[in-house]
């Protein structure tokens, strides 16, 4: 069966630059072991064609703002366009699928996450919790919406829920997604939170079979870090060169970046609130541009 990394990028040029980022790494721990092509569904071909060289590795799916607006739906909910988007690719190739959000950061080769998805074992980035279970106050207050009267679907509390930066599954799961995209319509209006299409995802992935989970083995999802597109912006716009753009941004490593931040939030409350009052809040790495 045929293989193929699915990206989405569109619009602000900081999804470009992580778009490219993501992709480079990808290829770069790779070496010459491919076992797979990328398709890259984008408003802006001509900029990834600026930095990523002549390939037949690349399958550029030009769509215009307009239908990206469109796939947008009633709801005009952003993340509904993932779902689009797949079912767009998936009605033209066929074979297994692993869809990446730009902000993924792949620390090892692939191709064992292939063989799960051949044997239709589903993908996910990783587990959070479960409805009833989730400690913040997102999902305290989706727990109290799927436990009252306006939930009339088939989510239950005990329903759990993955990140949906990575998604993985072959052909005969394309079927499903218009049931992912009618539970994301559904639910949104009633409950208008950015992880109602995730939730979606996690239904229907987990009716499958068990969900394979990706981070820290094979992925590191830097959602949280949007300070690291700070870092890729200074490089583009400092570098004219594509390929010295590349040769600065191979050298970027954001699990690393990131460290900083991440003791930093894993302090107590009240040491963070007095570090911020003296200014000695967490700080991103040096890096050379």
């Amino acid at each position: 069966m045929n293989n193929y990394v699915i990206y989405q990028a569109y619009g602000k040029e900081e999804i470009l630059y992580e778009a490219i980022y993501s992709i480079l790494h990808l290829l770069n721990i790779h070496k010459f072991n491919l076992t797979f092509k990328i398709i890259i569904v984008t408003d802006n071909v001509a900029y990834f064609e600026n930095f990523l060289e002549p390939s037949d590795l690349y399958i550029y799916e030009a769509i215009a703002p307009e239908k990206i607006k469109l796939w947008r739906g009633a709801i005009d909910f952003v993340h509904r366009v993932k779902i689009e988007v797949l079912q767009f690719v998936t009605s033209k190739y066929s074979g297994n699928f692993l869809y990446a959000d730009t902000d993924i950061f792949f620390l090892q080769p692939i191709n064992e996450l292939f063989d799960k998805i051949t044997n239709g074992i589903p993908i996910m980035c990783f587990k959070e919790w479960s409805i009833q279970d989730g400690p913040n106050v997102l999902y305290k207050r989706l727990n109290k919406f799927i436990k009252s009267d306006k939930n009339t679907s088939a989510i239950k509390p005990s329903t759990i829920m993955y990140n949906a930066g990575i998604l993985g599954f072959n052909s005969s799961f394309t079927p499903q997604l218009e049931n992912v995209k009618k539970l994301t319509d559904s639910l949104h209006p009633l409950h208008p939170i950015f992880i109602i299409e995730q939730l979606a995802f996690s239904y229907y992935l987990q009716k499958q079979g068990g969900v394979y989970e990706t981070e820290k083995t094979y992925t590191f999802h830097y959602w949280n870090f949007k300070e690291f597109r700070e870092a890729l912006a200074s490089i583009f716009e400092y570098h004219k060169e594509p390929k010295k753009v590349i040769e600065q941004m191979l050298k970027l490593n954001v699990q690393e970046m990131r460290e900083p931040k991440r003791i930093y939030e894993a302090l107590p409350s009240w040491q963070r609130k007095w570090m911020r009052l003296v200014n000695k809040k967490w700080q991103m790495p040096a890096f050379e541009k």
